[in-house]
């Protein structure tokens, strides 16, 4: 409802009305009011004519044919008599319907006074109007299909469709529908919205839907995933297509050489070919699948072969046997094939359906003592996929309930393979025999007592895994029942299990010593041990720490004694162990720091003096105060001790990478200062 302070002034006459929705209002100067029906009140300034005695209110719904003659009020039905109140409120009116007033005066002589300007109060209800696609955060491109759904009370004028606040379309019959061309458009979120009007003027306005609209030049994928390439097919065929797109699939097409087959634009893409209708032969299937900005995804081509098939399958009453004697429950059996595949067989007892099976083995379990004793026929068809019939021969068979429940006879089994005593290995196919007078209903076979296998028809026999148990001795039996309940048992065959034991553990290496440094290339290991669960095989060291393969060069079937460097350097040595079966050890690693002293011939010189001295300490000990020693190039492999002031200038030069600072107090050696200086410079420290 509109608020008081929505209202307009009405001329009626010589006095003025003024109309509200719970407090609305009409008065002179003709000036139209738009209300909404629930309570309407009407006021207006009294008439100064003393003749005048009372007013009439008059109220019409849906039309301005007069007279006013509604009802429904809950001050009573059109007019209401108002006495010479100025101020009149008509409540309870429907708010669904639009509705007129008018008001006259009457007079003190019975006279009434024409009608008021009429007011009409609209129906107060907007439309309701939601975008029902896209959906809100949608990502789109190219064509956009925008759909609107829109409902009022009385009726919806039209639609309109806004992006961004600018007006698109409107429409004016449902469905309100609208192709909104995104292709021109920068990429980025755009807002959608609708409104929806009614004939009243009422306005409703849909929630807002954004959308990211995506400049789309990516194609579509698709794929035919059934049936497969290369395939056989007959009858009728799934075809199955997979597609999909970084914005969405607007269509998928299906195509049997280049002929369009299919079309569709809501997933799943599957279709069932009839192949019945096209000649056998090859064909070739492919897909298109297309995304709204007209991009199109080809899909890789998959040849088939149609073979219409109309032969039929074979089938046979496998169990029980022609002219056998029965009584309580009988499993029946049957084989069946096909040169493409059985779908199903059905058994049938006098021509009367009883099972079905559409799997392999094919077979149902009869309950003659559901039937009177007597002789009845069995049959059997079988089905392929392109409907083709197999019918097999009919067996008959006399059931005898009286003669099977007196049957005490046992069956007869043996195990025929394998024979007792032999050594077996992988997989073995253990097979029996059974006779029984009426018939055999079922044989077991027992490893060890323990149930492993039942069989129902003949052949009796069973696949038995022998690497599923360990190596050892094994007895087998089996037992055969017939109907009655009689049970015969097989002799025992003994076996035994010698499968090759299948090593998988690596062996260890629990010690690996070598010195952590060498002065030759040749570096002892003062020991390598290593274990295994079956035994060590061989021994290798390498300074790499990949791990060899069993099959590398280098092993030994003893641990070595010692390892030989090609250069000097830090070096890290890896023990590795290995066993039988290949298995290697992880590594066990040392860590050699290998250097080569260098052999000079040069003596140790005093400056200033062609003396020579054979070590360094016997020129120390001769040359004078303050004096200075040089020794160039000479392996120090002695223990000195300075204590006069002397200077000793050892100038190396084996390793230029070496970089050594004045005080240095081990060459070697012990350097032993009381007094003076050692200065050196690049020499290798060892």
């Amino acid at each position: 409802m509109k608020p008081a302070n929505q209202m307009k002034k009405w001329q009626i006459f010589q006095f003025r009305i003024f109309l509200y929705i719970m407090v609305a209002w009409i008065g002179f100067q003709g000036i139209q009011s738009t209300c909404y029906a629930y309570d309407v009140t009407l006021s207006w300034v009294a008439d100064s004519d003393p003749t005048v005695i009372g007013y009439k209110v008059y109220y019409q719904q849906g039309s301005t044919a007069v007279p006013f003659n509604a009802s429904g009020a809950v001050e009573g039905p059109s007019p209401i008599d108002n006495h010479a109140l100025t101020t009149a409120t008509v409540s309870g009116l429907d708010p669904n319907k639009a509705y007129y007033f008018a008001v006259t005066k009457y007079y003190s002589t019975g006279e009434e006074s024409p009608y008021s300007n009429i007011v009409d109060v609209p129906e107060g209800f907007a439309p309701t109007v939601s975008i029902t696609s896209p959906t809100n955060n949608a990502s789109v491109s190219g064509i956009v299909s925008v759909a609107t759904e829109a409902l009022d009370n009385v009726g919806v004028t039209n639609v309109e469709i806004y992006v961004n606040g600018q007006l698109l379309t409107t429409e004016a019959t449902a469905p309100y529908l609208f192709s909104w061309d995104t292709s021109g458009l920068a990429s980025g979120v755009y807002n959608i919205t609708a409104k929806a009007y009614d004939a009243a003027g009422n306005v409703g306005k849909s929630v807002e839907v954004s959308v990211n609209v995506v400049s789309d030049s990516m194609p579509p994928t698709v794929s035919i995933t059934a049936p497969f390439n290369n395939a056989t097919v007959s009858g009728l065929v799934p075809v199955s297509i997979s597609a999909d797109d970084n914005i969405g699939v607007s269509k998928v097409e299906l195509y049997g050489n280049g002929v369009l087959l299919f079309v569709s634009n809501v997933p799943p893409y599957n279709y069932s070919w009839n192949t019945a209708a096209v000649s056998n032969g090859n064909y070739i299937l492919s897909a298109k699948s297309y995304d709204a900005s007209g991009n199109i995804g080809q899909s890789s081509d998959v040849a088939v072969s149609v073979i219409n098939d109309t032969a039929a399958p074979s089938v046979a009453i496998t169990s029980p046997y022609s002219n056998a004697t029965l009584g309580g429950t009988v499993v029946v059996n049957a084989s069946a094939s096909d040169n493409i595949g059985v779908s199903k067989v059905e058994f049938y007892l006098n021509g009367i359906l009883k099972s079905t099976a559409t799997t392999a083995p094919y077979n149902f379990n009869w309950d003659t003592t559901t039937t009177v004793n007597g002789a009845y026929s069995l049959s059997a068809m079988a089905y392929d996929a392109s409907g083709n019939i197999g019918q097999s021969p009919n067996v008959v068979v006399t059931v005898d309930n009286v003669t099977v429940s007196n049957d005490t006879t046992a069956p007869i089994i043996a195990i025929t393979a394998p024979y007792s005593n032999v050594t077996v290995t992988g997989t073995v196919l253990v097979t029996a025999v059974s006779f029984d007078n009426v018939g055999v209903s079922k044989v077991e076979f027992y490893l060890n007592g323990v149930l492993t296998s039942s069989s129902a028809t003949a052949p009796y026999r069973f696949s038995w895994n022998t690497a599923m148990v360990t190596n050892d001795a094994y007895a087998l039996t089996a037992k055969a029942y017939d109907a009655a309940g009689n049970i015969g048992k097989s002799s025992t065959v003994t076996v035994t299990v010698n499968n090759p034991v299948s090593d998988t553990t690596p062996p260890t290496v629990s010690a690996f010593t070598a010195p952590s440094s060498a002065y030759t290339l040749s570096v002892p290991v003062s020991s390598f041990l290593a274990t295994d669960n079956v035994g060590v095989t061989g021994y290798l060291i390498t300074e790499s720490a990949i791990a060899p393969s069993s099959g590398s060069v280098g092993w030994s079937a003893s641990a070595p004694s010692g390892y030989t460097f090609t250069t000097t350097g830090t070096k890290t040595l890896y023990a590795w162990a290995r066993d039988a079966a290949g298995n290697i050890s992880a590594a066990k690693t040392a860590t050699i720091v290998v250097s080569i002293p260098k052999t000079v011939s040069q003596d140790v010189m005093v400056l200033d003096s062609s003396t020579t001295f054979p070590t360094i300490q016997d020129a120390y000990n001769t040359v004078p105060e303050n004096g200075t020693i040089a020794a160039k190039d000479v392996t120090l492999s002695e223990d000195l001790n300075f204590n006069r002031a002397v200077n000793v200038n050892l100038d190396g030069g084996m390793d230029a990478s070496f970089q050594s600072t004045t005080g240095t107090t081990a060459v070697s050696g012990v350097i032993k200062i009381s007094k003076g200086k050692v200065v050196v410079s690049k020499i290798v420290v060892r």
